[in-house]
Formats: structure tokens, C-alpha cells, sequence
């Protein structure tokens, strides 16, 4: 196993190599070439598995501390950005707990798992712009809240599946557009 460096800075994925190896068929999670089905439906799981809005909603919070403790009056252009990020967390929390709801009655994966992946991905990149904004230039020091930020949410548009194939997921389950 060795870890896949980001662009980003961290290493959260990692290339796992077997050789040689022999799964007894009793160990088998699924028909035999039928593994996509099996892998799909566990990254329904992991899509909507970390509260990605909730973390967007905090630093949210933080940057507009940070701008009230070092006497940083809000752009008056920033205002309804700001709101627009805040309605897209609550949007990427409300989606997240429809998936929730439907596993906890037990139904298979939906549309809604992209749905609600894409609608966090969204929030993410909408807080990293808004924070950049509200720091100004202490967001380019490297760690800083808006660094880790635009990090967090370039990251979130790749991992579980890119952002575009979330869309088109929903574009072909709720719209029923053809396949791009």
C-alpha cells in the first residue's frame, strides 16, 4: 500500500496492490462479474457518510468571528454571498438526511445520495469563496482557515466520485436525461 499525494496536500487516498492473491468464492460479496454493483452501492454509503455541510457551516461561523474580533466589517457584496453558503450547508443537511431517512426504512440506494453528495460538494466551494473574501489577505497564509477551506473543497469534488459525475448521476436518475 502507498499513499496518493493531493494537489491539495493531503493524502487521504492510498494504491493498494495484491499479488498472487485467492478469495475463496464463500468470501464473495456478490455474483461473480458483477463487482461494480457491489462497489456502487457501498459508495452510496460513503458519499453522504461525512457531514461535509456541517464542517462548511463551522468554518463559515469561524470566518465571520474572525471578521467581528479583528474589526473587519462584512462587504455589503459579501452579505448575499454569505447567504447563499449558508442556505446551500442547509440544503447539503437537509438532502443528507432524506438518504438517512430512506436507509433508515430500508430502501436501496436513490438519486438523492448524488443529490445530496453534489449539494455538499456545492456548500464547500461556496464557504471556501465566502471565507477567502472575509479574510482577505491573511487567506493566503498557508493553513490559515480559508487555505484549509478551498483544500477541504477542492478535495470534496473528487472524492466518493467527482462532482460532474454527481450531476450527471442526477441528470440521468431525476431528470431522466440521456446518459453524456
Amino acid at each position: 500500500m502507498r499513499p496518493v499525494r493531493s494537489v491539495v496536500g493531503d493524502h487521504a487516498f492510498h494504491e493498494l496492490f495484491f499479488r498472487d492473491m485467492r478469495v475463496p468464492e464463500s468470501c464473495r460479496l456478490g455474483p461473480e462479474n458483477e463487482g461494480w454493483a457491489v462497489v456502487r452501492e457501498a459508495l452510496a454509503f460513503e458519499r453522504v457518510g461525512a457531514p461535509r455541510y456541517a464542517r462548511a457551516a463551522r468554518v463559515l461561523d469561524d470566518a465571520m468571528a474572525w471578521s467581528a474580533e479583528n474589526d473587519r466589517p462584512i462587504p455589503a457584496g459579501s452579505r448575499e454571498r454569505i447567504a447563499k453558503a449558508r442556505a446551500a450547508c442547509e440544503a447539503g443537511r437537509l438532502l443528507a438526511y432524506r438518504v438517512i431517512d430512506e436507509r433508515a426504512h430500508r430502501k436501496p440506494p436513490s438519486a438523492n445520495v448524488y443529490l445530496a453528495r453534489a449539494a455538499m460538494v456545492h456548500a464547500e466551494r461556496l464557504v471556501g469563496q465566502v471565507v477567502m473574501e472575509l479574510l482577505g489577505s491573511e487567506a493566503l497564509e498557508s493553513g490559515s482557515l480559508a487555505d484549509e477551506q478551498l483544500r477541504k473543497s477542492m478535495a470534496a469534488g473528487l472524492a466518493g466520485g467527482s462532482y460532474e459525475m454527481q450531476l450527471n448521476a442526477v441528470a440521468r436518475m431525476k431528470l431522466n436525461l440521456p446518459k453524456a
